[in-house]
C-alpha cells in the first residue's frame, strides 16, 4: 500500500471500528500525523512564538484524533488483539493529568508515567506484529489490492 493510498484510506475509514488494518495502513497513517503536526507546530511557532500550541497544531489533533484511535483499533484487530486495548495509554494519560492536577508532582505521578510508559511501548509492539493471516475474531484479512480512489 503506498503512502497516499493509506492515508486515504485512514481518512475515508475515520470511524470504523470493525475490521483490520494492514501494518503499511497504520504506519503511513503514523508517518503522515507526525509529519502534519510538526508542519503545524513550525507553523505555530511562527504566528503565535509565545504559546506555541494554541491553534494550529491543536486543531491537527483533533482533526486526526478519531482516525488514528480507529486505525490503531483496527490496526490491533489484525493481530488478534482486541482494540480498545488501544485505549489503555489514553485512560492513563487522562489519570497522569488529574493525578498532576490534584497532587502536583510526586511518586504517585512517578507511578502513573511509568505504567504509561510501559503501556505506550506494549502498544507499539502490538501494532507492529505480523498480520493473522486468514479470517480472525474481527473479520476477513485486509485485501493486498490498492484502494480505488473516487471523489463521491
Amino acid at each position: 500500500m503506498a503512502p497516499g493510498e493509506a492515508v486515504y484510506a485512514c481518512l475515508q475509514d475515520y470511524a470504523k471500528f470493525r475490521g483490520r488494518a494492514r501494518r503499511p495502513e497504520f504506519w503511513w497513517w503514523i508517518l503522515f500525523i507526525l509529519a502534519t503536526n510538526a508542519l503545524a507546530t513550525f507553523a505555530d511557532t511562527q504566528v503565535w512564538a509565545s504559546e506555541p500550541y494554541l491553534g494550529f497544531s491543536g486543531l491537527v489533533f483533533w482533526l486526526t484524533l478519531l482516525p488514528s484511535l480507529a486505525v490503531r483499533w483496527r490496526r490491533l484487530q489484525d493481530t488478534g488483539i482486541p482494540g480498545w486495548i488501544g485505549l489503555v495509554p489514553e485512560a492513563l494519560g487522562l489519570g497522569l493529568s488529574a493525578v498532576t492536577f490534584l497532587f502536583g508532582e510526586g511518586p504517585v505521578q512517578l507511578v502513573v508515567l511509568a505504567l504509561y510508559a510501559a503501556s505506550a511501548a506494549l502498544l507499539t509492539l502490538g501494532c507492529a506484529m505480523p498480520s493473522q493471516s486468514g479470517r480472525n475474531v474481527f473479520g476477513a484479512e485486509p485485501p493486498l489490492t490498492p484502494i480505488r480512489w473516487s471523489l463521491r
